[in-house]
């Protein structure tokens, strides 16, 4: 379909950055709620393993392209946990402040 080189570059370029509009959304709005917790540790055990893959293949390239997705993930899962506890601390501060009135 495609005789040209270079189209695998499109690809990863596409398949690097495909979580930065998650992460950007995620920090306006200030949750993750929607997202999956089990998703995103999958998606970080996948990369983990292909990027261990890559590296033995001398495939540096892709596997610092897939390392960037780890990163990602791992920015996704943070933020999760962060935005998580900070619901937890209003809502037990709300619980608080119902007891004492």
């Amino acid at each position: 379909m495609i005789t040209k080189e270079g189209y695998e570059y499109i690809a990863i370029v596409f398949g690097t950055f495909y979580l930065m509009p998650q992460i950007i959304l995620a920090y306006k709005v200030k949750t993750l709620q929607h997202y999956s917790t089990l998703s995103l540790l999958v998606l970080i055990f996948a990369t983990v393993v292909w990027v261990y893959y890559l590296y033995n293949n001398d495939d540096l390239y892709y596997a610092v392209a897939t390392g960037f997705v780890t990163m990602n993930a791992v920015v996704l899962l943070c933020m999760k946990y962060t935005y998580y506890v900070g619901h937890l601390k209003r809502k037990l501060k709300e619980l608080d402040d119902n007891d004492t009135v």
